[in-house]
């Protein structure tokens, strides 16, 4: 009996702003893997130029490295953000970057519902002050949603928990894979 080759491992990536109470607006970048549904890596800014967009990049194949996931595809969209060399960062490292068509954001679906999910479940709920603060929420609410969300079964969590324990053990403030509890979300703490 032959066995039927991996799939391959694919990451999306997309960016989506969120406003404070002073009226600024910063903008959120992160990377999702497809098959788990992990939050890999994930940064805030209030000026996403091509330059800090293609570090964004190199970051993200650090993270991938300590996770020791070889990912073959990058899905993001058309954004004026992701330069060239964002592209050649991510090709250097053997993964293929996919542009999802204009104007059909449901061709990145799972990064659009992760927002979608982001903004229902946190951020429609609190009041940003600013980007050290932004920082802290979305470091929350990936724990919860990586840990505890309902789309994780069993199999997925068995299978990438190893990964997952190592990246948790992690003190870096970009590093988000971390764990809460649905109630440490109700809690005063949860805005940092």
């Amino acid at each position: 009996m032959t066995s039927l080759p991996p799939t391959p491992t694919i990451v999306a990536t997309d960016f989506f702003s969120v406003d404070t109470v002073f009226l600024k607006r910063l903008y959120v970048l992160f990377f999702i893997h497809l098959e788990s549904r992990r939050i890999l890596f994930a940064a805030c800014t209030e000026s996403p130029d091509s330059g800090w967009v293609t570090q964004q990049g190199r970051n993200l194949t650090w993270e991938l490295t300590d996770l020791g996931l070889r990912p073959r595809f990058l899905i993001r969209d058309r954004d004026a953000k992701f330069a060239a060399a964002f592209d050649t960062v991510l090709a250097a490292e053997g993964t293929e970057v996919r542009r999802t068509p204009r104007g059909v954001p449901w061709r990145n679906s799972i990064a659009e519902r992760w927002v979608a999910s982001a903004r229902r479940e946190a951020l429609d709920w609190l009041l940003v002050v600013n980007e050290r603060h932004l920082r802290c929420i979305p470091k929350e609410y990936v724990e919860y949603y990586t840990l505890h969300a309902a789309h994780n079964s069993q199999s997925t969590l068995t299978r990438y928990s190893g990964r997952l324990r190592r990246a948790a053990s992690r003190t870096d403030i970009r590093a988000l894979t971390l764990v809460a509890t649905p109630m440490d979300l109700k809690s005063p703490r949860f805005g940092c």
